[in-house]
């Protein structure tokens, strides 16, 4: 879907990415992870081309972005930013409204899509003549997604989302982007600096450092078989809470259908399911740490306090 081939961005003596490929498949959520200046965002903005590399080559749906109009690139890339970025002047239906309208879409056709948009991100319709100033953190985030996901593009872009929120409302909306089906079939590429943001959503996740992809892997592939020192030292930091996040109910040796009756299901997080269980099922929820302790000795993992 997005292929990166050796892209380099310098400025002056600077550089910002070194000779950085990766692809980015059809349908899933690749994480751009890393500490600031590590490059992520410059790679994000190359993909719209709101920055020109110095080098290398970028294709989407087989075609190099370079030959391809700017204007219309970005009309089929949905693009999220820190502190959202709505037009502070403009009602919450016509921030959502602006890809559709440079698109042409009549009245009916907006007011319908605007209403699938309030009920995909949880907005009640009487926000709609809001303005910005008017709304919380939280549901100016939503307002945002809304916005990206109006003209219902294939790629969304999505460049420290939730950075400008406070840390429980940040938590609330990072659970409700894994469950938006409307994200979940799109190809999606984040960059955050957050290591829960990246495990909780991310399908797989580039590790960045000095403009290069350290490591590319899925959460526990990072976790579990780090490349480097780096990767490995880079998760230490509550490496435990971490591993729950990354590690499915599925992945655990427990009989197929173990946890159905408490609405749990194979792609279910272990911090999700020992968080449903704590104080109400002590048995099953010791069950299910034994079991993750098994699979990660199968892993061949070591517990933090025991790691040189």
């Amino acid at each position: 879907m997005i292929v990166l081939e050796g892209l380099r961005k310098e400025y002056g003596g600077f550089t910002a990415v070194a000779e950085l490929s990766l692809e980015v498949r059809a349908g899933e959520t690749l994480v751009l992870l890393g500490t600031s200046g590590c490059g992520k965002t410059t790679t994000l903005r190359m993909i719209n081309r709101l920055i020109v590399p110095t080098a290398g080559r970028i294709r989407v749906d087989g075609r190099d972005i370079a030959r391809t109009d700017a204007v219309q690139l970005r009309r089929k890339i949905g693009y999220i930013i820190q502190g959202v970025g709505l037009f502070p002047h403009w009602t919450v239906e016509e921030n959502i409204l602006t890809v559709p309208r440079l698109l042409g879409w009549n009245r009916t056709r907006s007011r319908a899509r605007v209403e699938e948009l309030l009920a995909l991100v949880n907005l009640a319709p009487e926000l709609l003549g809001r303005y910005p100033h008017e709304l919380s953190g939280g549901q100016r985030q939503r307002v945002g997604l809304a916005r990206a996901l109006a003209a219902d593009p294939p790629i969304v872009l999505m460049d420290e989302p939730l950075g400008a929120l406070d840390p429980i409302t940040r938590q609330q909306v990072r659970h409700e982007f894994r469950r938006i089906e409307s994200l979940v079939n799109k190809t999606t590429v984040l960059v955050t600096h957050d290591i829960a943001e990246a495990v909780e959503l991310g399908d797989r996740i580039c590790l960045m450092a000095n403009g290069r992809c350290v490591q590319t892997g899925t959460p526990a592939e990072l976790l579990f078989r780090p490349a480097t020192g780096f990767v490995r030292e880079f998760f230490d930091a509550g490496r435990l809470q971490t591993e729950w996040m990354a590690v499915k109910l599925g992945d655990l040796p427990l009989p197929a259908g173990w946890a159905a009756g408490a609405g749990l299901t194979a792609e279910s997080r272990v911090a999700e399911v020992l968080a449903l269980l704590a104080g109400t099922d002590e048995t099953a929820f010791a069950r299910v740490v034994a079991a993750f302790f098994e699979h990660r000795r199968a892993l061949g993992a070591t517990a933090p306090e025991n790691r040189k």
